[in-house]
């Protein structure tokens, strides 16, 4: 074997764990980020992703869909419509509402009716698209080229050959994190998302508890502090891209002929009282009421004002949390958001 033999084998022998690493990380997934399923569960599960997964396991298109965080996930959507659907993600921004609703589109699954909650402090412009989002790639590549989608993300890839997001497919790392999935799958653990197969989230072991010992929320100062310093932090004026963004999503819906509820979505009644004292924060709620009050006539929405929980008839000790409601107070809110 000459020179350029041993020269290209050993190109070769280098290259194939390259190879290996790659196409494990890309067949396995496991972060859940391309959407391959090509295992049963991966060993990190994102809401994104999972609620694209029970959603194409429906036989039928549901007639209602809800969209919105955290907060939303537990409205049960069969009181809207019995194929209704739950499509609510951890922490959503309205870029989240506009990628499903477009997916949805690509789909003819635009919903006949759409129930939008929308978080107060999304429209705050220091807070960058979720991470979870960008990593839901099959997602993401729908409003990824919007200008507006642009300038939220600020973890911007630069123009190379292997971007920021490819470049952990090359890392042994994650390939350390493809074979404990592939092993969690071969010993058949359970599912540990508590999705029903219409999108509901249930709070199983909360609700044990509380079954048990009752549930006392204490709000511990520090909690709250880092509660609001992650939300509200930066928030000086309103995000204009966000707005565009919620304008785009419900002209989508208006053109498939959607019925359109928009809530704004509850706060436990300490959070509240500090939004509503904080001269900055107050005056943005105001701004952010009467934009989505302008957007909802425009387009034909409903729109209802649910941060004090005490118009949708509820008690703070009905809440998880300072933003989380009880199933209970999650019915009556849902109850009031029918049109």
């Amino acid at each position: 074997m000459g020179a350029i033999g041993f020269l290209a084998a050993a190109v070769v022998l280098a290259v194939l764990p390259l190879i290996f690493v790659v196409g494990a990380n890309v067949v396995v997934d496991p972060y859940d980020e391309l959407g391959n399923r090509l295992i049963r569960e991966p060993l990190v599960q994102v809401a994104q992703a999972e609620k694209i997964r029970l959603f194409e396991a429906l036989r039928d298109k549901p007639h209602a869909v809800i969209f919105g965080s955290s907060r939303m996930m537990e409205i049960e959507p069969s009181v809207f419509h019995p194929s209704g659907f739950n499509f609510a993600v951890n922490s959503a921004l309205p870029e989240d509402f506009l990628a499903q609703i477009l997916w949805l589109g690509e789909r003819n699954a635009v919903p006949l009716e759409a129930v939008i909650g929308v978080d107060f402090d999304v429209f705050n412009p220091a807070i960058a698209t979720d991470p979870r989002l960008l990593a839901t790639r099959f997602l993401y590549r729908l409003v990824a080229d919007f200008p507006e989608i642009k300038e939220l993300a600020f973890a911007r890839e630069d123009d190379h050959l292997i971007s920021g997001f490819w470049r952990k497919y090359f890392s042994r790392r994650m390939l350390a994190d493809s074979m404990r999935a592939v092993r969690a799958n071969l010993r058949g653990l359970p599912k540990r998302a508590t999705y029903s197969a219409n999108g509901l989230l249930s709070r199983d072991e909360d609700l044990k508890k509380r079954a048990r010992e009752g549930w006392s929320l204490t709000i511990a100062p520090e909690i709250f502090a880092a509660y609001v310093k992650e939300k509200f932090s930066g928030y000086d004026a309103i995000s204009r891209a966000r707005m565009s963004i919620v304008e785009k999503t419900l002209q989508r819906l208006s053109s498939g002929g959607s019925s359109i509820t928009i809530a704004l979505t509850p706060y436990h009644p300490a959070l509240l009282d500090h939004i509503e004292r904080d001269p900055t924060l107050s005056r943005r709620l105001r701004e952010v009421r009467l934009m989505l009050e302008s957007l909802s006539a425009r387009y034909g929405a409903r729109f209802v004002d649910a941060t004090n929980i005490e118009r949708i008839g509820c008690r703070a000790t009905e809440m998880w949390d300072v933003v989380h409601l009880m199933p209970e107070c999650a019915e009556r809110f849902a109850l009031g958001l029918q049109s």
